[in-house]
C-alpha cells in the first residue's frame, strides 16, 4: 500500500511541471531565434530561420492550451532550427576582402606596405559639398472677394 502512494505522489507531482519545462524550453528557443536575428539569418539562411519561428509559434500556441507535451517537441525543434540558421548565416558572413589599394576601416594593419605607386601620394582632398541656394518662405494671402459676404459684415437683405 505504501508503494502506491508513493508512486501515485510521485505521478502527481510530476505531472504539475509540464508547464515549467516547456516554458524553459520556449525561452531557451526564443533566445536561440535572438542569436540567430543577430546573425543576419533571416537573409542568409531563411529556411531554417523560417522554420524555428513557425516551431515557436507552434511551441507557444501548444502551451497556451496547456498541451506541454507538443509545446516541448516543438520548443525544442526551434531551438535546433535556430542554431541551424545561426551557423549557416555566420558561414556565410565571411569578411569582405577589398580592392587592392583601399584601406579598411581602422586603418591598414600594423606592419603593412603601402600598395605600390602609392608609397609618398599624399591623400586626395575631400569632396566638396555644394549646397543648394535657401529659397524664402513665400507667403500667399487670400484677397477677399468682392461677390461674397465677408465673415465680419452683416448679412445682406
Amino acid at each position: 500500500m505504501q508503494r502506491l502512494l508513493v508512486l501515485a505522489a510521485l505521478v502527481f507531482a510530476s505531472s504539475g511541471c509540464g508547464g515549467a519545462i516547456s516554458s524553459v524550453y520556449i525561452i531557451q528557443g526564443q533566445l536561440a531565434l535572438a542569436g540567430a536575428r543577430s546573425a543576419n539569418a533571416e537573409t542568409l539562411a531563411p529556411y531554417e530561420f523560417t522554420s524555428a519561428d513557425a516551431y515557436l509559434r507552434k511551441a507557444r500556441e501548444a502551451h497556451s492550451y496547456a498541451d506541454f507535451e507538443h509545446s516541448l517537441r516543438f520548443a525544442r525543434l526551434a531551438t535546433v532550427r535556430a542554431q541551424q540558421a545561426k551557423k549557416k548565416a555566420l558561414d556565410q558572413n565571411k569578411p569582405l576582402e577589398l580592392p587592392p589599394g583601399d584601406v579598411p576601416p581602422g586603418g591598414p594593419p600594423s606592419g603593412a606596405q603601402p600598395p605600390p605607386g602609392q608609397a609618398g601620394e599624399p591623400p586626395p582632398p575631400p569632396p566638396v559639398i555644394q549646397e543648394a541656394p535657401v529659397q524664402p518662405p513665400v507667403i500667399i494671402r487670400k484677397v477677399p472677394d468682392p461677390q461674397s459676404p465677408s465673415p465680419q459684415a452683416p448679412p445682406r437683405q
